[in-house]
């Protein structure tokens, strides 16, 4: 049944909703730092942080994030390198680039303060309707719904929605929908609140119904539909990659890197790798095609990593080279192992890095460095 209709219909739901769901929240949520603030810079930062990525991966991130950047206008002085590296290991670094981005519009065009306008809050880079949402609502009190993958499956689960929850017009009606019932005196606690209950009890498989503060108002608990909802789109097939990873190390000890410029991972740092998968001779004749002599080459392993609709199947070598003159390739220069730990590198490349570092200090076994990581098989897509 449409969302919009199931409520004409039982006009009193929506007060009941907003009052048992806030009660709940008010007991239940978790004390999260960000929650402690209303200050627009601690809450914003938080939501792009949290945007696909599990609040309890974010927490670490966030504190050491805040530590470097405490206040918006540090945020804005600040080089890309070191909001890359601060952003390390969370992936999806357009995020981290569009924070920089809106930091120094906010400190240039509205003197160092987020406008309040939720128009004005979505020209902002790199934030969309939700981010929007959750910043005027628990900032500013203004009544705006916050939309995102948790509250959309709790409302389709309360109103028995068949509603693809994958489609933008799903989204635009429940957001069209909530302006109805957002209660205008707690509009950021609702929303928390609804992010909350789809975050702890109202998950995507397997809910938590016995102790769901709204059972008695949801329709697919009523129907024991709980399971067979929300209705959403197969996912993509992921491309596979095929990639060599080619550690080219002069007699300094300093590597072959780049700092990459494509759109996937802007910005961040990485070895020499091939866009295809080579043997120790294929990778070897690689190296010498550049112009160095290989004096050694030695097998990395393997490592593989998932971004979001492509998957990087990588095999390492590390090439031992004469001389340490940079190819003439646009880009690339030799540097030192130790600058590794400064620089921002790409998780998906991760395990060379340790591999490097364990091999030039504390000679870290490849075995421990494989099961440490597990071939870096991730389980959250980043890009």
């Amino acid at each position: 049944m449409p969302l919009l209709q199931y409520d004409i219909e039982e006009p009193s739901k929506a007060g009941a909703l907003s009052a048992l769901l806030c009660s709940w929240y008010d007991i239940k949520k978790r004390d999260l730092v960000w929650r402690q603030t209303q200050d627009p810079y601690s809450i914003w930062v938080s939501e792009i942080m949290a945007q696909q990525t599990r609040i309890t991966a974010v927490l670490p991130y966030y504190i050491r994030f805040m530590e470097h950047f405490p206040t918006i206008q540090d945020l804005a002085n600040a080089p890309a390198d070191d909001v890359l590296k601060a952003w390390e290991g969370l992936g999806y670094y357009s995020r981290a680039h569009n924070l920089l981005k809106t930091a120094q519009i906010v400190v240039n065009d509205y003197n160092g303060k987020f406008p309040t306008d939720i128009r004005l809050i979505k020209k902002l880079p790199g934030i969309g309707d939700y981010t929007a949402g959750a910043i005027a609502s628990i900032c500013f009190h203004q009544p705006e719904p916050a939309v995102d993958g948790n509250v959309l499956r709790v409302f389709a689960r309360l109103y028995d929605s068949s509603l693809n929850i994958s489609e933008a017009s799903t989204k635009k009606l429940l957001t069209v929908f909530l302006r109805t019932i957002i209660p205008t005196d707690k509009p950021g606690i609702f929303n928390q609140a609804l992010m909350e209950l789809g975050a702890l009890v109202c998950v995507p498989k397997n809910p938590s119904c016995p102790v769901c503060p709204v059972r008695t108002l949801c329709k697919a608990y009523e129907q024991g539909k709980q399971n067979q909802l929300p209705v959403k789109s197969a996912k993509k097939d992921v491309k596979q990659l095929d990639i060599t990873v080619l550690l080219i190390k002069n007699a300094k000890d300093q590597i072959l890197m780049r700092q990459r410029n494509e759109k996937l991972l802007n910005g961040l740092w990485e070895f020499y790798m091939v866009d295809q998968a080579l043997d120790t001779a294929g990778a070897k004749k690689r190296v010498q095609g550049l112009g160095y002599t290989v004096t050694d080459i030695v097998s990395v392993g393997k490592a593989t990593h998932r971004f979001t609709h492509i998957q990087w199947n990588m095999n390492g070598y590390q090439c031992e080279i004469e001389g340490g003159k940079p190819p003439s390739l646009t880009g690339y220069e030799f540097m030192p192992i130790e600058e590794l730990q400064r620089l921002a590198i790409p998780v998906a490349v991760q395990f060379y890095k340790d591999w490097l570092i364990g091999s030039g200090a504390t000679q870290v076994a490849l075995e421990d460095l494989l099961s440490v990581h597990g071939l870096f098989n991730s389980s959250r897509p980043t890009g």
